[in-house]
């Protein structure tokens, strides 16, 4: 469920990708980056240091410069060892419920 302001025509990059990605490994997925995308650890706001998951792993926001295929940036990332998840779902989400000042509409993957 989102609101309507997340809808777009075209992906884009203004945010930044966020992988969970474990500790030992972030030193080689920063190397691994393109040109085109830069890395940067999510600190805490909350306490001295890095966001940590759950289960223990950092999260890494990941800026990406440019229009890229979001299929492919997705199973790039993903593929990288020590990396996690990524958080462009492109082949979990087939519907999404969009709430609006028009009322709640679904959206289905095209």
């Amino acid at each position: 469920m989102v609101d309507e302001s997340k809808v777009v025509k075209e992906l884009t990059y203004e945010h930044p990708v966020v992988l969970e990605v474990i500790p030992q490994a972030l030193a080689f997925v920063m190397n691994q980056l393109l040109d085109a995308e830069r890395g940067e650890i999510r600190m805490s706001s909350d306490k001295d240091g890095p966001v940590m998951t759950d289960r223990g792993n950092l999260l890494l926001d990941v800026y990406v410069q440019g229009s890229q295929d979001g299929v492919g940036l997705e199973e790039r990332l993903k593929g990288l060892a020590g990396v996690l998840d990524v958080s462009l779902f492109t082949s979990v989400v087939t519907k999404a419920v969009v709430a609006g000042e028009s009322g709640i509409r679904e959206m289905t993957k095209r």
